[in-house]
């Protein structure tokens, strides 16, 4: 249920990934950023990712979870702020990993930077706390763990980062996970990151087969398939599991956000409740209001519930949390083109540093398309045809070779071979050929396929053409949506 796909399916449908960028200001702003910075929190602290020292390809799914489960269980320690793994990540890439100025721009006074390596059969996991912009070490400490004892491990080094800041208050003691468990499970953190959800849903069902009992491994399970749902995934299939999975996780600890995240989308797509919607994402603002994809669900709640002002707003938010992220900058881009289309052009140009060439190329093909520049957009679409044949349709249309998008379109249809393909991108291709029958019948197929995407049809521009069709304004009741 990565949700960037809706706003790109005519203007590109292709895959995403985050690409290097140059240095910008967390809110996404080019540098300088010292008018926007505030200054730093007395005891504001970043945790920057654990360095693998010795580059073994073994251990390195350990340096990112490690570093974020320390900011979790620290950020519980009253009178210590811990800024968000996404943006610290963000603010790493933007810095290329110079800790003074990774303080900068996050606005924190301590920064926690560790390395780890393997020795024989157990972990060296040295930690310091550094005092910015001097760079003097206020604290720093050797731990020499078994591989077995890692699951404690980001607890004990929470415990004595509290005490060096003189909070006087530790982070409570958490229950320690079966430890092949906790290795599965950050392994699958580990590639759910890198944008392979698959692999990352084998690794925390493998978690949940050792420990059943481990409540972070099933809000991974329901993320991995709320990644793969609608997507490559038919929704009927996946869309249960994640609400089973995110379910299970609250049963066991009810304050994982990325669980009420989870079950925010799963409430839009199989019960077709916005209000829900809007009500899980809030809950997830406010267990952990530095998660991006929390302020994401909110933007698009917001925004079907024709809340448009506010649904910029958490877009924006999600995005100054992680403005270095292609699917942070892409669902930016989904609700500007839902709530202000003609506010797209300039949340492109925000947002194009982090995408890679096809998505832009794609973007760039529906304006080219919108202004009645066809000939552009079809150009531009035509090398990426096997993988967005419906926005090439659309294209062809523009330009009156009807025939010719239609035979695409049909080949698409009966290519069984392609897998799932979201009803709601052929329903944007049928009208563009001026089949307002066949887009009703997709929609309707949306509809019966439980796509969170059938959800927008009463705010998407894309389909103004259709209201006021009985037809369609039957479909809007029927989804519950507000005509």
């Amino acid at each position: 249920m990565r949700l960037s796909g809706v706003a790109i399916a005519l203007a590109g449908c292709v895959a995403v990934w985050t690409r290097p960028a140059a240095a910008q200001c967390p809110d996404g702003t080019p540098p300088p950023c010292a008018a926007r910075r505030a200054a730093p929190a007395p005891n504001g602290v970043a945790v920057l990712a654990f360095e693998n020292v010795e580059r073994d390809t073994s251990i390195v799914w350990l340096g990112d979870g490690l570093a974020e489960d320390v900011a979790t269980e620290l950020g519980a320690v009253p009178g210590v702020i811990v800024r968000g793994a996404g943006i610290v990540r963000s603010a790493s890439r933007a810095a290329s990993g110079d800790a003074r100025r990774i303080a900068q721009l996050v606005s924190v006074r301590y920064v926690v930077e560790g390395s780890y390596r393997s020795v024989g059969p157990r972990m060296h996991v040295a930690v310091r706390l550094v005092t910015m912009p001097a760079g003097d070490e206020h604290w720093g400490r050797v731990y020499d763990r078994s591989r077995d004892s890692l699951g404690s491990l980001s607890n004990a080094i929470a415990s004595d980062l509290a005490a060096a800041l003189g909070t006087g208050v530790r982070p409570a003691q958490r229950r320690v996970p079966d430890p092949q468990a906790y290795e599965a499970y950050e392994r699958g953190r580990f590639f759910f990151l890198r944008g392979d959800p698959s692999t990352a849903r084998s690794l925390f069902e493998q978690a949940i087969r050792r420990d059943s009992t481990f409540a972070p491994a099933w809000a991974g399970l329901a993320l991995a398939w709320g990644d793969l749902a609608d997507d490559r995934i038919a929704p009927l299939e996946a869309y249960p599991r994640v609400r089973e999975a995110a379910h299970r996780a609250l049963a066991l600890d009810s304050t994982i956000a990325s669980a009420y995240v989870a079950l925010s989308g799963v409430a839009v797509a199989l019960d077709r409740d916005w209000g829900e919607g809007l009500r899980l994402a809030e809950r997830a603002v406010a267990l952990d209001s530095t998660l991006p994809d929390a302020w994401v669900l909110l933007g698009y709640a917001l925004a079907a519930l024709r809340r448009g002002p506010e649904a910029l707003l958490a877009g924006r938010h999600a995005w100054a949390l992680d403005s270095l992220s292609a699917y942070v900058g892409l669902n930016l881009l989904s609700v500007t083109r839902l709530v202000a289309p003609e506010r797209t052009p300039a949340a492109l140009a925000l947002v194009r540093g982090r995408l890679d060439a096809n998505t832009a190329t794609g973007w760039d093909a529906w304006f080219a398309i919108e202004r009645g520049d066809c000939a552009t957009g079809e150009r531009l679409l035509r090398p990426l045809v096997r993988r967005v044949s419906s926005g090439y349709v659309v294209a062809l249309a523009c330009l009156g070779r009807r025939a010719e998008a239609d035979s695409i379109f049909r080949a698409e249809v009966a290519d069984t071979a392609r897998g799932y393909v979201n009803p709601v991108y052929r329903a944007w291709a049928r009208l563009a050929l001026d089949d307002r029958d066949g887009a009703i019948r997709w929609l309707e197929r949306g509809a019966d396929e439980r796509t969170y995407w059938v959800m927008w049809i009463h705010v998407d521009p894309l389909f103004a053409p259709l209201r006021g069709d009985p037809r369609f304004v039957a479909l809007e009741r029927r989804l519950g949506l507000e005509p």
